[in-house]
């Protein structure tokens, strides 16, 4: 089960930091919402449902957290996800965003728009069971 997760999360890694593309706005409100639409994007929901453990996502801005929500396929739960594990898997996430931060524009004014808002980055797995695990991701631990 573990091993599944950590599967997850890597193949989380590989396509976050490959799908976003460079575009700019002019102030906070621009950059989250450019990188919201990045996330919303079909080249980044056909590249999640390509890792081959997500049937999709979805961003969205819920008050002061930028939400990107995957939903996972068949047989993956997150029942038994445990906070060590997923303390684990956040801290694998910031070393591969602190990467794709000085490659991606967007990537990069999308945290600086969220730490000039005061937001909070948050992944989420939603399984077929209606189970979720989440990692809050603040931007001042990624830039």
């Amino acid at each position: 089960m573990n091993k599944k997760l950590s599967l997850l999360i890597a193949a989380l890694m590989v396509f976050v930091g490959a799908a976003l593309v460079s575009c700019s706005g002019s102030d906070a409100d621009a950059k989250v919402n450019t990188f919201v639409d990045q996330l919303n994007s079909d080249t980044f929901k056909e590249q999640t449902v390509r890792s081959g453990i997500f049937t999709g996502a979805e961003a969205q801005v819920e008050d002061s957290v930028v939400v990107l929500t995957f939903k996972t396929i068949p047989g993956l739960s997150f029942k038994n996800a445990t906070k060590e594990l997923m303390a684990a898997q956040k801290s694998a996430m910031l070393e591969q965003f602190k990467t794709a931060i000085p490659a991606d524009k967007v990537f990069r004014e999308g945290f600086e728009g969220m730490k000039e808002k005061e937001m909070v980055f948050r992944m989420v797995f939603l399984d077929t069971n209606g189970d979720t695990a989440g990692i809050d991701i603040a931007p001042s631990e990624v830039l």
